[in-house]
C-alpha cells in the first residue's frame, strides 16, 4: 500500500471520527475539540508547510463533505491554520517540550474559536442571528469554556503523539524494500 494512501486513510478516519463522535459527546460546549485540525496541525509542525497544505485542502474536503457542510470552507480554515502554524514551526518549535505542546493546543483551539466566529458573521444571512449566536455563545458558563479549552488542549497534545508515531511508521514503512515486507 502507497504512503499516499495510508496518510488519506487517516485523515479520513479522524475526520469520521470528528464527525460522527465528537460532535454528538460535545455538542453543548462552546467550541468541539477539533481533532482534525489538531491532526492537520501536528502534521504541519512535524513536516512543515509545504507537505502539509495538500493534506490540509483534503481533510477540509473530506470534513466539509461527511458533515455536509458548505464544501471548502473547512478546507480555508485548514490552509490558513497550516500556514499560520508552518511559520510558527520555525521561530517557536525546536524540540516537542510539553509546555510547547499545550500551547500549540491553546492556539489551535483560538484560532478555531476565532474561525467560528468569521464563519459566523460571513455566512449567517442576517443580524438578529449573528448576534444571537454570540449572545448564546458569551453567556454559556466559564466552565463549559473552560472545560473545552482543556480538553481541546490536551486532545490536541494526544492527536500530536498519535500523527507522529503514525508518520514514523509510514516513513518506515515507505523506506523498506518491497521483497522484505
Amino acid at each position: 500500500m502507497k504512503p499516499i494512501l495510508l496518510r488519506g486513510a487517516f485523515f479520513f478516519a479522524v475526520a469520521l471520527l470528528q464527525v460522527s463522535l465528537i460532535q454528538i459527546l460535545f455538542s453543548e460546549w462552546a467550541i468541539v475539540p477539533p481533532l482534525l485540525l489538531s491532526s492537520v496541525v501536528s502534521w504541519t509542525l512535524f513536516r512543515g508547510f509545504s507537505p502539509s497544505r495538500v493534506w490540509a485542502i483534503w481533510a477540509g474536503i473530506a470534513i466539509d463533505s461527511l458533515a455536509f457542510s458548505r464544501l471548502g470552507v473547512s478546507s480555508i480554515e485548514f490552509l490558513c491554520a497550516a500556514a499560520i502554524f508552518g511559520f510558527a514551526t520555525g521561530r517557536v518549535l525546536f524540540g516537542y517540550g510539553s509546555m510547547k505542546l499545550l500551547f500549540f493546543g491553546f492556539a489551535t483551539w483560538i484560532f478555531a474559536l476565532l474561525f467560528s466566529f468569521g464563519k459566523t458573521l460571513l455566512v449567517l444571512p442576517n443580524f438578529s442571528e449573528r448576534v444571537s449566536f454570540f449572545v448564546e455563545f458569551f453567556t454559556r458558563s466559564p466552565a463549559v469554556i473552560f472545560a473545552s479549552f482543556s480538553v481541546s488542549s490536551i486532545g490536541f497534545i494526544g492527536v500530536f503523539f498519535i500523527t507522529v508515531a503514525f508518520e514514523r511508521y509510514v516513513e518506515l514503512f515507505d523506506r523498506v524494500p518491497l521483497g522484505k515486507r
